[in-house]
């Protein structure tokens, strides 16, 4: 348009009508984000299996488009419907600034970084993060195949940002009382990994037998092999289901047994999962799920994409056709 036609225009938008304004006004949003590329992953997760949020119907229509986002509508139910309907991301604002926001994710950047790379208040990023882990830390292999490794790692319990707490607060950077499992200042968390590198986690409520049978036993495959460090615990778990198991006592100096048995690699995971989340000085144990959900999408071994558009289809795509959930 050339700069005459440019200001008639801009003149005869004063003579329109409140509504009118904010038509024209959605209409200039949709054509600035409209190569977003986010927005764009949005719609191609969500167009290879639509479905209604509302009534979870797989027949809907196109609808035109809001907001950057291709809007459908139920035939059953009739209602009108975008990607983001009934997700975590719904009602966020500054879409434009997803995209470098995934990427500070994948770089493994600390709230206040964030908010500084990408030019937005720490509390937005704050925000941000959990609605995308939202998902993610849900979404969790459902097969371990082969030889399957296990073992429990403690991380140290925290209240951060908590108003109100019936103990006193405590210094950051302070030891914990003590080095052993005490509840009240460890939180037992359970690794299980195959050969292949697929992941699965749970947060302990306390390490007996009848939380790592009803936490190992649905994801493990009948011809599945586990090694584990020889916790009694595991021995009656082991007797009560009959699954084959192997015995690894690394304290005892014999690190593998039969030259494959071993739990070398969930020990590393262990170790770069603690060492990666030192840079967040300690996370909040009601949000620890999330960073183990972020950690398992960062490492995941086979996905055909990147980060950004695994959390994307993760958040968006139905029910069983999610990035890690048929693994």
């Amino acid at each position: 348009m050339n700069p005459r036609d440019f200001k008639e225009l801009r003149r005869s938008t004063q003579e329109l009508t409140p509504q009118q304004r904010h038509i024209l006004a959605e209409d200039l949003q949709d054509a600035t984000q409209t190569e977003n590329p986010v927005l764009a992953q949005i719609d191609r997760a969500f167009s290879e299996h639509p479905r209604c949020p509302h009534c979870q119907y797989e027949h809907v229509a196109k609808w035109g488009r809001v907001k950057g986002l291709q809007r459908y509508r139920c035939e059953a139910c009739r209602r009108q419907f975008t990607p983001l309907t009934n997700t975590p991301l719904s009602g966020l604002r500054k879409r434009e600034k997803w995209g470098a926001y995934l990427e500070a994710m994948e770089d493994g950047l600390s709230v206040r970084k964030a908010a500084q790379r990408i030019g937005v208040n720490h509390k937005t990023t704050f925000l941000w993060r959990h609605r995308f882990l939202a998902c993610p830390a849900k979404e969790k292999p459902t097969l371990l195949r082969g030889i399957v490794e296990s073992d429990e790692t403690f991380i140290r319990r925290s209240r951060k940002g908590e108003r109100y707490m019936e103990r006193p607060a405590r210094k950051r950077g302070t030891r914990a009382p003590n080095t052993g499992t005490d509840p009240n200042h460890w939180v037992p968390v359970l690794v299980a990994r195959d050969r292949s590198a697929v992941t699965t986690d749970v947060i302990l409520s306390e390490v007996t037998a009848q939380t790592l049978k009803n936490t190992l036993v649905p994801v493990l495959d009948k011809e599945a092999v586990l090694c584990h460090d020889g916790l009694p615990q595991y021995f009656t778990m082991a007797r009560e289901t009959g699954i084959a198991h192997r015995t690894v006592y690394a304290a005892h100096g014999k690190r593998v047994v039969k030259g494959i048995f071993h739990i070398q690699n969930v020990n590393a995971y262990h170790s770069r999962l603690k060492g990666w989340m030192e840079r967040f000085h300690g996370v909040a144990t009601r949000y620890l799920p999330n960073y183990l959900g972020w950690r398992r999408f960062l490492e995941h071994p086979s996905a055909p994409m990147g980060f950004p558009e695994r959390i994307i289809r993760a958040i968006v795509a139905p029910a069983g056709h999610h990035s890690l959930a048929g693994t």
